[in-house]
Protein backbone atom coordinates (compact mmCIF):
# COMPACT_ATOMS: atom_id res chain seq x y z
CA UNK A 1 0.00 0.00 0.00
CA UNK A 2 1.84 3.05 -1.27
CA UNK A 3 4.75 1.39 -3.09
CA UNK A 4 8.10 2.92 -2.24
CA UNK A 5 8.83 4.41 -5.67
CA UNK A 6 5.53 5.18 -7.39
CA UNK A 7 3.21 5.27 -4.37
CA UNK A 8 0.77 2.84 -6.00
CA UNK A 9 -1.64 0.55 -4.17
CA UNK A 10 -2.33 -3.12 -4.87
CA UNK A 11 -5.98 -4.28 -5.15
CA UNK A 12 -6.20 -5.30 -1.50
CA UNK A 13 -9.87 -6.29 -1.60
CA UNK A 14 -9.25 -8.81 -4.41
CA UNK A 15 -6.10 -10.12 -2.74
CA UNK A 16 -8.01 -10.50 0.53
CA UNK A 17 -10.65 -12.68 -1.13
CA UNK A 18 -7.96 -14.99 -2.51
CA UNK A 19 -6.26 -15.18 0.88
CA UNK A 20 -9.52 -16.05 2.61
CA UNK A 21 -10.24 -18.75 0.04
CA UNK A 22 -6.89 -20.48 0.55
CA UNK A 23 -6.38 -19.69 4.22
CA UNK A 24 -3.37 -17.45 3.62
CA UNK A 25 -2.22 -14.72 5.97
CA UNK A 26 -2.69 -11.23 4.50
CA UNK A 27 -0.15 -8.66 5.66
CA UNK A 28 -0.49 -5.11 4.33
CA UNK A 29 2.62 -2.96 4.31
CA UNK A 30 1.18 0.51 4.70
CA UNK A 31 4.41 2.02 6.00
CA UNK A 32 4.14 4.90 3.56
CA UNK A 33 0.60 4.71 2.17
CA UNK A 34 -1.20 3.58 5.32
CA UNK A 35 -2.30 7.11 6.29
CA UNK A 36 -4.33 7.23 3.07
CA UNK A 37 -6.32 4.28 4.41
CA UNK A 38 -6.61 5.67 7.94
CA UNK A 39 -7.29 9.34 7.21
CA UNK A 40 -7.80 9.68 3.44
CA UNK A 41 -10.84 9.26 1.24
CA UNK A 42 -9.29 7.63 -1.84
CA UNK A 43 -11.21 4.38 -2.47
CA UNK A 44 -8.06 2.79 -3.93
CA UNK A 45 -6.54 2.84 -0.44
CA UNK A 46 -9.65 1.92 1.50
CA UNK A 47 -9.46 -1.10 3.82
CA UNK A 48 -13.05 -0.76 5.03
CA UNK A 49 -14.71 -4.18 5.39
CA UNK A 50 -11.58 -5.93 4.06
CA UNK A 51 -10.15 -8.84 6.05
CA UNK A 52 -6.51 -8.06 6.87
CA UNK A 53 -4.49 -10.12 9.33
CA UNK A 54 -1.73 -7.60 9.99
CA UNK A 55 -1.02 -4.03 9.02
CA UNK A 56 2.06 -1.80 9.28
CA UNK A 57 1.98 1.99 9.25
CA UNK A 58 4.71 4.57 9.89
CA UNK A 59 3.12 7.81 11.17
CA UNK A 60 6.55 9.48 11.04
CA UNK A 61 6.23 9.63 7.26
CA UNK A 62 3.09 11.18 5.80
CA UNK A 63 1.56 12.17 9.15
CA UNK A 64 4.63 14.08 10.34
CA UNK A 65 4.97 12.40 13.74
CA UNK A 66 8.54 12.80 15.10
CA UNK A 67 10.96 10.02 14.21
CA UNK A 68 10.68 7.19 14.79
CA UNK A 69 7.07 6.04 14.99
CA UNK A 70 6.03 2.67 13.55
CA UNK A 71 3.18 0.31 14.31
CA UNK A 72 2.44 -3.33 13.60
CA UNK A 73 -1.28 -3.89 14.10
CA UNK A 74 -2.56 -7.45 14.45
CA UNK A 75 -6.16 -8.54 13.90
CA UNK A 76 -5.86 -11.20 16.60
CA UNK A 77 -3.78 -9.13 18.98
CA UNK A 78 -0.28 -9.50 20.31
CA UNK A 79 -0.73 -13.10 21.41
CA UNK A 80 -0.13 -14.11 17.77
CA UNK A 81 3.28 -12.43 17.90
CA UNK A 82 3.97 -13.78 21.36
CA UNK A 83 3.46 -17.34 20.16
CA UNK A 84 5.67 -16.77 17.12
CA UNK A 85 8.47 -14.74 18.67
CA UNK A 86 8.30 -15.17 22.44
CA UNK A 87 11.33 -16.62 24.18
CA UNK A 88 9.60 -16.99 27.52
CA UNK A 89 12.50 -15.48 29.43
CA UNK A 90 11.22 -16.03 32.97
CA UNK A 91 13.69 -13.58 34.46
CA UNK A 92 11.87 -10.83 32.56
CA UNK A 93 8.34 -11.95 31.77
CA UNK A 94 5.79 -13.42 34.15
CA UNK A 95 2.59 -14.58 32.51
CA UNK A 96 0.64 -14.43 35.75
CA UNK A 97 0.69 -10.63 35.50
CA UNK A 98 -2.35 -10.15 33.26
CA UNK A 99 -4.31 -7.08 32.25
CA UNK A 100 -7.58 -6.82 34.18
CA UNK A 101 -9.82 -9.85 33.77
CA UNK A 102 -8.23 -10.99 30.49
CA UNK A 103 -5.58 -13.65 30.10
CA UNK A 104 -3.29 -11.31 28.15
CA UNK A 105 0.02 -10.59 29.95
CA UNK A 106 0.53 -6.92 30.77
CA UNK A 107 4.13 -6.93 29.57
CA UNK A 108 4.21 -6.85 25.77
CA UNK A 109 7.98 -7.21 25.56
CA UNK A 110 7.85 -10.90 24.75
CA UNK A 111 5.55 -10.20 21.80
CA UNK A 112 7.91 -7.88 19.94
CA UNK A 113 10.93 -8.35 17.71
CA UNK A 114 12.98 -6.38 20.20
CA UNK A 115 12.50 -6.96 23.91
CA UNK A 116 12.63 -3.23 24.60
CA UNK A 117 12.13 -0.16 22.45
CA UNK A 118 11.17 3.49 22.66
CA UNK A 119 7.49 4.21 23.35
CA UNK A 120 6.43 5.09 19.79
CA UNK A 121 2.75 5.16 20.64
CA UNK A 122 2.99 8.08 23.08
CA UNK A 123 4.26 10.46 20.36
CA UNK A 124 1.39 9.61 18.04
CA UNK A 125 -1.14 9.73 20.88
CA UNK A 126 0.03 13.16 22.08
CA UNK A 127 -0.06 14.57 18.55
CA UNK A 128 -3.51 13.09 17.89
CA UNK A 129 -4.78 14.33 21.23
CA UNK A 130 -3.50 17.86 20.60
CA UNK A 131 -4.39 18.32 16.92
CA UNK A 132 -7.34 15.96 16.56
CA UNK A 133 -8.38 13.63 13.76
CA UNK A 134 -9.23 16.44 11.36
CA UNK A 135 -5.61 17.61 11.37
CA UNK A 136 -4.41 14.28 9.98
CA UNK A 137 -7.29 14.15 7.51
CA UNK A 138 -6.40 17.63 6.26
CA UNK A 139 -2.70 16.82 6.11
CA UNK A 140 -3.24 13.75 3.94
CA UNK A 141 -5.67 15.64 1.68
CA UNK A 142 -3.28 18.57 1.30
CA UNK A 143 -0.38 16.29 0.39
CA UNK A 144 -2.55 14.56 -2.18
CA UNK A 145 -3.73 17.85 -3.69
CA UNK A 146 -0.18 19.20 -3.83
CA UNK A 147 1.02 16.07 -5.63
CA UNK A 148 -1.77 16.46 -8.20
CA UNK A 149 -0.80 20.11 -8.64
CA UNK A 150 2.83 19.15 -9.29
CA UNK A 151 1.77 16.49 -11.79
CA UNK A 152 -0.35 19.07 -13.61
CA UNK A 153 2.61 21.48 -13.74
CA UNK A 154 4.82 18.77 -15.24
CA UNK A 155 2.11 17.75 -17.73
CA UNK A 156 1.42 21.27 -19.00
CA UNK A 157 4.79 23.00 -18.67
CA UNK A 158 6.63 23.91 -21.86
CA UNK A 159 10.31 24.71 -22.19
CA UNK A 160 12.72 25.66 -24.97
CA UNK A 161 15.33 23.54 -23.20
CA UNK A 162 13.52 20.20 -23.43
CA UNK A 163 10.30 18.46 -22.56
CA UNK A 164 8.64 17.23 -19.40
CA UNK A 165 7.33 13.67 -19.21
CA UNK A 166 5.31 12.12 -16.38
CA UNK A 167 6.26 8.53 -15.58
CA UNK A 168 2.66 7.90 -14.53
CA UNK A 169 -0.22 9.76 -12.96
CA UNK A 170 0.44 9.93 -9.20
CA UNK A 171 -1.54 7.29 -7.33
CA UNK A 172 -0.96 8.92 -3.95
CA UNK A 173 1.51 11.64 -2.98
CA UNK A 174 4.59 10.73 -4.99
CA UNK A 175 5.23 12.41 -8.35
CA UNK A 176 7.70 10.82 -10.79
CA UNK A 177 8.83 12.43 -14.03
CA UNK A 178 11.63 13.05 -16.50
CA UNK A 179 12.99 16.25 -17.98
CA UNK A 180 14.46 15.40 -21.38
CA UNK A 181 16.93 18.04 -22.63
CA UNK A 182 16.73 18.85 -26.34
CA UNK A 183 20.39 17.87 -26.70
CA UNK A 184 19.47 14.22 -26.12
CA UNK A 185 17.38 14.16 -29.30
CA UNK A 186 14.81 12.08 -27.41
CA UNK A 187 17.24 9.14 -27.01
CA UNK A 188 15.42 7.24 -24.25
CA UNK A 189 18.55 5.25 -23.43
CA UNK A 190 20.15 8.50 -22.20
CA UNK A 191 17.26 9.73 -20.05
CA UNK A 192 18.49 7.99 -16.92
CA UNK A 193 22.02 9.33 -17.16
CA UNK A 194 20.71 12.85 -17.75
CA UNK A 195 18.46 12.61 -14.70
CA UNK A 196 21.36 11.53 -12.51
CA UNK A 197 23.59 14.33 -13.80
CA UNK A 198 20.95 17.02 -13.29
CA UNK A 199 20.08 15.73 -9.84
CA UNK A 200 23.73 15.72 -8.73
CA UNK A 201 24.25 19.19 -10.19
CA UNK A 202 21.27 20.60 -8.29
CA UNK A 203 22.27 18.94 -5.02
CA UNK A 204 25.83 20.23 -5.32
CA UNK A 205 24.40 23.74 -5.63
CA UNK A 206 23.14 23.55 -2.06
CA UNK A 207 19.81 25.33 -2.52
CA UNK A 208 17.72 22.14 -2.51
CA UNK A 209 18.09 18.37 -2.45
CA UNK A 210 16.37 16.23 -5.06
CA UNK A 211 16.40 12.50 -5.61
CA UNK A 212 15.86 10.07 -8.45
CA UNK A 213 14.71 6.48 -8.69
CA UNK A 214 13.97 3.70 -11.12
CA UNK A 215 11.49 0.84 -11.11
CA UNK A 216 10.77 -2.38 -12.96
CA UNK A 217 7.45 -2.38 -14.82
CA UNK A 218 5.50 -5.15 -16.50
CA UNK A 219 3.96 -4.31 -19.87
CA UNK A 220 1.77 -7.41 -20.06
CA UNK A 221 4.45 -9.52 -21.68
CA UNK A 222 7.87 -8.51 -20.39
CA UNK A 223 9.45 -6.74 -17.45
CA UNK A 224 11.64 -3.75 -18.18
CA UNK A 225 13.56 -1.26 -16.06
CA UNK A 226 12.66 2.38 -16.60
CA UNK A 227 15.42 4.98 -16.98
CA UNK A 228 16.07 6.90 -13.77
CA UNK A 229 13.54 9.66 -13.16
CA UNK A 230 13.00 12.45 -10.67
CA UNK A 231 10.93 11.27 -7.69
CA UNK A 232 9.25 13.93 -5.56
CA UNK A 233 7.28 12.63 -2.53
CA UNK A 234 4.97 15.29 -1.09
CA UNK A 235 4.64 15.41 2.69
CA UNK A 236 5.39 18.78 4.27
CA UNK A 237 2.26 20.99 4.49
CA UNK A 238 4.38 24.10 3.90
CA UNK A 239 5.16 23.06 0.31
CA UNK A 240 3.49 25.68 -1.88
CA UNK A 241 3.00 26.26 -5.59
CA UNK A 242 6.04 28.53 -5.45
CA UNK A 243 8.09 25.66 -4.01
CA UNK A 244 6.98 23.36 -6.82
CA UNK A 245 7.91 25.92 -9.46
CA UNK A 246 11.30 26.43 -7.78
CA UNK A 247 11.97 22.70 -8.16
CA UNK A 248 11.06 22.66 -11.85
CA UNK A 249 13.04 25.84 -12.49
CA UNK A 250 16.10 24.30 -10.83
CA UNK A 251 15.86 21.26 -13.08
CA UNK A 252 15.62 23.42 -16.21
CA UNK A 253 18.58 25.53 -15.04
CA UNK A 254 20.64 22.38 -14.50
CA UNK A 255 19.73 21.17 -17.97
CA UNK A 256 20.75 24.52 -19.48
CA UNK A 257 24.20 24.27 -17.89
CA UNK A 258 24.80 20.59 -18.56
CA UNK A 259 23.21 20.30 -22.00
CA UNK A 260 23.71 23.69 -23.72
Amino acid sequence: MGTTVLGACDPIASISRVCREFGAWLHVDGSWGGPHALFGDDPAFSVHNIHIDSFVVNPHKLLGVPLQCSFLIMRQGLNVMRRALGLGATYLFHDEQVCGESDVPCDVGDATLGCGRRPDAIKFWLMWRYYGTQYFTNRVAQARNTSLRLAELVRTRTSLLGRWVLVTEPASTCVCFWFVPCALNDKRSEWGGATRRMCTHINDGGSMLLDYATVDVFDGTNTCTLPEFFRIPINNPSVSSATLNDVLNAIESAAAELYP
